[in-house]
């Protein structure tokens, strides 16, 4: 089971593009943690990692929600005010959370197969998380209204487990739950090194992320 040291959530700054609309900024409550980007432009990865896709470069001041940490406390889990999420390098975020104190959170990933998305347009579809051992995975850009099945597969192949089904929304979108599981059908431990797999109930459209489970 992932160990989860303290849970530390942060409060939400004004959304930049707010801002630049001329839209009033919310106030933060009195002594609330912040976070935000200190470089020129950050990377927002799939993963914790620098292998993983990139989802999109946020400029310098963008504000940022603090989910969790990788289990080298080098890369960060963060939420936009818009929803999205990714990972971001800690190093280059501003922030008066103490890292080290963040719940670790490392399992994530992009889409590593081929195939072409229901609306033509590539990018991130699969999104992972998993804390106290409960998986929570979103869905984005998948056929609308579709039945979907989603299974666990060691790296090498030699092991599947199915784990959840659900159902997108006419938007293509679905948040979906599970437990994670301890072991394989026969037995074996899980690896900490895995792929997600999720299909629709035809088989015609499907995504896979790799995550990291740390038990």
């Amino acid at each position: 089971m992932l160990t989860r040291p303290l849970t530390h959530r942060l409060t939400l700054l004004a959304l930049v593009a707010a801002l630049a609309l001329g839209l009033a900024a919310p106030a933060l409550a009195a002594g609330a943690d912040s976070a935000s980007v200190d470089v020129d432009a950050l990377n927002l990865r799939a993963g914790a990692g620098l292998s993983y896709q990139v989802l999109r470069v946020l400029p310098q001041g963008q504000s940022l929600r603090v989910l969790g940490r990788s289990a080298d406390s080098q890369w960060l889990e963060v939420r936009l005010p818009s929803g999205a999420g990714g990972w971001v390098f800690a190093r280059y975020v501003k922030t008066t959370v103490e890292v080290a104190r963040l719940p670790i959170t490392e399992a994530a990933g992009g889409p590593t197969d081929s195939g072409a998305p229901a609306s033509g347009n590539p990018g991130y579809q699969v999104y992972m998380t998993i804390e106290d051992g409960q998986a929570t995975v979103q869905l984005q850009r998948f056929p609308k209204e579709a039945a979907v099945s989603l299974r666990l597969e060691s790296l090498d192949g030699r092991a599947s487990l199915a784990v959840a089904e659900g159902r997108t929304d006419a938007a293509g979108l679905a948040q979906i739950g599970f437990s994670m599981p301890r072991a394989w059908a026969d037995g074996r431990a899980l690896e900490a090194d895995l792929r997600l797999v999720v299909s629709t109930a035809d088989g015609a459209f499907t995504r896979s992320a790799t995550i990291r489970f740390y038990r």
